[in-house]
């Protein structure tokens, strides 16, 4: 895109060259872009993986653990400790025992 300025939510950006333009005169080429775009998967994913509480179907051949799962059992087990213990307590992935 050449020379061109954007309206509604981006009031104040522009393209010029093949490159966006805040308000503020930075420029993003195509390759920032990437990077933001990346970063704001990543923040969506992360935030679906928190909200979404423990998975209610096995992961593969059930030999597996879906990461959010592991992250919830450890806050739940990490929440039981008594408030302001300095205790390291290592959480096992659901359906595994501790060694």
């Amino acid at each position: 895109m050449h020379d061109m300025k954007l309206t509604g939510a981006w009031a104040g950006y522009e393209f010029r060259n093949n490159t966006l333009v805040s308000p503020q005169g930075h420029a993003f080429n195509h390759d920032d872009l990437r990077w933001l775009a990346l970063t704001v998967s990543i923040k969506h994913e992360w935030q679906r993986l928190m909200e979404g509480g423990p998975r209610k179907v096995p992961l593969g051949n059930g030999s597996g653990i879906h990461f959010s799962d592991y992250l919830h059992a450890r806050s739940k087990r990490m929440k039981a400790l008594p408030s302001g213990s300095s205790a390291c307590v290592r959480v096992a992935p659901p359906g595994r025992s501790q060694r």
